[in-house]
């Protein structure tokens, strides 16, 4: 029964997060519908990723339990760097540090499965370069507010990430290639970077 009931709440959460996630990439940036789809996205995304961590742990699978906490990482830290201030740096440090220690799980599922590392060594190197770069970030936060460019590039960015998550979880659960799994796991990810990469070229990073 409670499996049941998370199982509603992941599918209704990530499907909101596809649809208005969707919608917030083609509308408008920066006005009041921007910010109130953002909240509901963020929402939806922590919905369907907490839900999918309990289910994860309930039926053990340590890879989606994995990447419940990677999308729920990127749908959170999208959203806190809006709102980063120099007295919160400590607790931004700590979130890319978890995320680097959650790639080191994703490494370690890859080393001991029995079945293509491509995927988990994929995911894990993507977790690594996020978890590193927010590092960098939180460094620089202690030493005074961060520059308006870098902020909006992490948002977009980790954001961007959040919704290319919901995507791949769409395509994963309704389409079927045998043999050819993996591509329906990166594709989403390689695809939705080369479009975060053009869209965010304005923005500096370091």
């Amino acid at each position: 029964m409670m499996y049941q009931a998370l199982l509603a709440i992941h599918v209704v959460g990530g499907s909101a997060a596809l649809c208005v996630g969707t919608a917030i990439a083609v509308l408008k940036k920066g006005d009041q519908r921007h910010k109130m789809y953002g909240r509901l996205f963020v929402w939806s995304m922590l919905a369907a990723s907490i839900s999918g961590i309990l289910m994860s742990i309930m039926k053990p699978n340590p890879f989606l339990l994995l990447i419940g906490l990677f999308s729920g990482y990127m749908a959170w830290s999208g959203w806190r760097i809006l709102r980063a201030k120099p007295e919160h740096a400590v607790v931004q440090l700590m979130a890319p540090i978890a995320l680097i220690a959650v790639a080191m799980g994703m490494a370690v599922i890859a080393a001991t499965s029995n079945e293509s590392t491509i995927v988990p060594l994929f995911f894990a190197a993507g977790m690594v370069f996020i978890g590193v770069t927010d590092v960098r970030v939180a460094l620089r936060l202690r030493s005074g507010p961060l520059p308006k460019k870098l902020v909006i590039s992490r948002h977009l960015g980790l954001m961007g990430g959040a919704l290319i998550a919901a995507w791949t979880a769409f395509l994963v659960v309704n389409i079927s290639l045998p043999q050819f799994q993996w591509i329906l796991w990166i594709g989403p990810s390689v695809i939705g970077t080369i479009g975060l990469t053009r869209a965010g070229r304005r923005f500096a990073i370091s």
